[in-house]
């Protein structure tokens, strides 16, 4: 019984100083994560105000055209649905002229065409899934 418990304590203190380690080789990403974190919620809020200004733009439209008597009621419900839709459709738009342009190019230039999903380059994969089971935390590139 007790070499079953020396044994138990030998792990504990191997698996604390492989955690301690790991901790120690992502203390960096921790810093970078939480600057970039910070970045993230300034843009969120910037975000944030733009669609507030937008969608208070949009009850200007609403009243203007509620008050005006050129078009008709169909019409005005159009209008108002196209201010209220274009935020969320734009993007798909873009990203269709955006590659169709990129097409082009690569007719003219004479490269390969390689259909993006962002105008913008893609992210770098994660190193994959735990392989630690115990720890659960991620197998460090060598």
């Amino acid at each position: 019984m007790t070499a079953t418990i020396d044994l138990v304590k030998a792990q504990n203190d191997t698996l604390e100083e492989l955690s301690k380690n790991i901790e120690h080789s992502y203390s960096t990403d921790d810093r970078k994560t939480m600057y970039q974190n910070t970045i993230v919620r300034g843009n969120n809020y910037y975000v944030f105000l733009l669609f507030f200004f937008y969608y208070a733009l949009c009850v200007i439209v609403a009243f203007v055209l509620y008050r005006s008597t050129a078009y008709s009621t169909k019409i005005k419900v159009l209008i108002l649905l196209g201010f209220l839709i274009y935020p969320f459709v734009i993007g798909i738009i873009e990203l269709k002229i955006y590659n169709i342009f990129a097409f082009v190019k690569a007719i003219i230039t004479g490269t390969i065409y390689t259909r993006s999903s962002m105008p913008f380059p893609k992210p770098h994969p994660s190193p994959g899934p735990p392989t630690n089971i115990l720890t659960g935390y991620r197998r460090v590139p060598s």
